[in-house]
């Protein structure tokens, strides 16, 4: 059987799962980030007027188990706005439930 998953744009509700993927991907990626890093991006998320956009998919549970950034990019072949997606990272079931427990 197969895991029903969702995908709704992230809201503020989803903030504090959203820290923690992010959290994970720049884990992952090596790459040093701080609280303060991860407010300024969720600003641009939360702001209608930025480009930056965000998704998040919400697993059988109903927990986020990946996100995705994505901001409009030129399309260089024809010459109109191509979407871009900047970071997509999840996490399995079996860790989420894992973190969860601790």
């Amino acid at each position: 059987m197969t895991a029903a998953i969702r995908i709704e744009p992230l809201a503020e509700g989803h903030r504090p799962a959203w820290e923690r993927l992010y959290a994970g991907y720049a884990a992952f990626y090596r790459v040093a980030q701080t609280a303060e890093m991860r407010a300024r991006v969720w600003s641009w998320i939360m702001d209608p007027a930025h480009e930056v956009n965000g998704i998040v998919a919400i697993g059988a549970d109903g927990e986020p188990v990946g996100l995705a950034h994505f901001r409009p990019s030129p399309g260089r072949c024809r010459r109109r706005p191509a979407g871009f997606s900047t970071i997509c990272s999840s996490m399995p079931p079996r860790v989420a439930r894992a973190r969860r427990r601790r």
